[in-house]
C-alpha cells in the first residue's frame, strides 16, 4: 500500500553479503532514475539524517530520486520546565486551539440549563414525547416484536407443512 501513496523515503542500507547487495539493487531499481545520482551506490553511503526521497509530481508521476537531509523530530522525552511551558502557552499555538476545555463547556451548558435559559418547558416536554433520545426499544416494543415474530414463524411453518404435505402426500 505504501508504494501506491506516491511518497518513497529510503534511509541507508548496508550491504555486507551477496543477498544484501541484491536487496539494495532491487530497492535502487524501484526509484525513478536520476542521471546525477547512482542510486545503488548512494543508498549504501547515506549517513545519519539523510535519505533518498521521491514524491509525486503535479501530473501524478514520480519525481526523480533525490538525496535529502531529513529533519529530526522536535519532541522531548520527560517533563518540561515551567518557563518552557509558559513560553509554549504564550506562543498562542496551544491557547487558540484549546481555549476552553470539555469540562468547562459542559459546566457552562449545565449552568445555562439551571438558569432557565434553556428552551421553554412545554416545548421541551412535547419534543421529548415526539422524539426519543436513543434508538433502544422499550420493554413493550421488544415484547410486541417478539410475539409478532413467534406468531409469524408459527404461521409460516404451518403453511409450509400444509403445502409440502399436499404436494408430496403425508407419510
Amino acid at each position: 500500500m505504501l508504494g501506491q501513496l506516491g511518497l518513497k523515503i529510503q534511509h541507508a542500507l548496508r550491504a555486507f553479503t551477496p543477498k544484501d547487495r541484491r536487496a539494495v539493487k532491487l530497492i535502487a531499481e524501484s526509484f525513478r532514475t536520476n542521471p546525477k545520482l547512482d542510486t545503488e551506490q548512494v543508498i549504501t553511503e547515506l549517513s545519519t539524517g539523510e535519505a533518498l526521497v521521491s514524491v509525486l509530481q503535479k501530473k501524478g508521476e514520480p519525481s526523480p530520486v533525490e538525496r535529502t537531509l531529513i529533519r529530526p523530530p522536535t519532541s522531548q522525552i520527560g517533563p518540561i520546565t515551567k518557563a518552557l511551558r509558559n513560553q509554549i502557552t504564550a506562543s498562542g499555538d496551544v491557547t487558540e486551539r484549546y481555549r476552553e476545555s470539555a469540562y468547562e463547556k459542559l459546566k457552562t451548558r449545565a449552568e445555562l440549563k439551571q438558569a432557565g435559559k434553556a428552551e421553554d418547558k412545554a416545548t421541551s416536554a412535547t419534543a421529548k414525547k415526539s422524539k426519543r433520545s436513543s434508538n433502544r426499544q422499550s420493554i413493550g416494543e421488544a415484547m410486541a416484536k417478539s410475539v409478532a415474530r413467534a406468531i409469524g414463524s408459527n404461521i409460516g411453518r404451518q403453511l409450509v407443512r400444509g403445502i409440502m404435505g399436499s404436494l408430496f402426500g403425508k407419510r
